[in-house]
């Protein structure tokens, strides 16, 4: 005779436990990406791009200070926008499940991470500043967002 909570139970699923091993390390890497996303956006509008002298700064061909400001600022959010486009693919793939799509999502997204720590690494080395790579966060969730990215797409 079956026990009633038996019957109930499902039986071992592989494949289900390795979708679940993808979709957390989708959905971390998700959260992780939006909290750099974020942190970057909002502490580097306050701590960097405020404090920007425009009377300081070189001009560019296409005007004075006040244009080299208006690019450096461009360019911070812009990255700031990549960053959550890939928080919106990896959080969709970590909401859906492994499929072909969300492979090829974690493969752009551990390669892009780790190539953003490679960038850090070499300004370091080329910088001589390896305190750099203690003292600011960034290499250190490149490292673990490439991981886990990487880790949902194998």
């Amino acid at each position: 005779e079956v026990d009633g909570d038996d019957a109930q139970r499902s039986p071992v699923d592989p494949a289900g436990e390795a979708a679940g091993a993808v979709t957390g390390a989708y959905a971390a890497a998700t959260a992780l990406i939006v909290v750099t996303g974020a942190a970057h956006s909002l502490l580097g509008e306050r701590l960097i791009l405020r404090r920007l002298d425009v009377a300081s700064l070189p001009p560019t061909p296409f005007g004075g200070g006040n244009v080299t400001e208006v690019l450096v600022r461009a360019a911070w959010h812009l990255w700031t926008a990549a960053l959550l486009v890939m928080a919106g693919a990896t959080g969709s793939c970590a909401a859906v499940g492994p499929s072909d799509a969300c492979r090829a999502v974690g493969w752009v997204t551990a390669g892009s991470f780790a190539s953003f720590l490679a960038i850090v690494l070499a300004l370091a080395l080329f910088r001589r500043s390896p305190r750099l790579l203690l003292t600011h966060p960034a290499p250190l969730l490149f490292a673990v967002v490439a991981a886990l990215a990487w880790w949902g797409a194998s």
